[in-house]
């Protein structure tokens, strides 16, 4: 079962989701990643995995669908926090090349203030406050 939390940090909007992030879970997980991607706002994602400690082929698929769906409307999503078994299960399924990922928040959001002026890089602002 995974914990989802979401906030707005840094002009974009942040989906953190933790534990397994499996079959079972996949309508909950669409459900956040459309409410943190609403139609309504222009705002860049950032999906951060760091606390997620698996990812099924059904995660990875809604992850790349919401990726494109928001490049189709101009906006950005980036994912974070890949780490441990999550992390091999994506690369093996050649994920990464799909993902546009950065290593933390911080990278993530500084990546997006790159490509968008209207997006604040405030350096140490991330979703656990480090």
């Amino acid at each position: 079962m995974a914990d989802y939390a979401f906030k707005k940090l840094a002009s974009v909007r942040m989906l953190s989701v933790s534990g397994a992030l499996a079959q079972p879970e996949c309508q909950r997980f669409r459900a956040e990643l459309r409410r943190a991607s609403a139609p309504s706002s222009d705002a860049p994602v950032i999906v951060d995995l760091s606390a997620t400690s698996r990812i099924g082929s059904a995660g990875m698929r809604l992850l790349v669908q919401c990726q494109r769906e928001l490049e189709k409307r101009g906006s950005r999503m980036m994912t974070v926090g890949l780490t441990g078994f999550a992390r091999e299960t994506v690369e093996l399924c050649g994920i990464d090349t799909l993902l546009k990922t950065a290593a933390n928040v911080d990278d993530a959001i500084g990546t997006l203030a790159a490509h968008d002026n209207s997006i604040i890089a405030t350096p140490g602002r991330t979703a656990h406050g480090h």
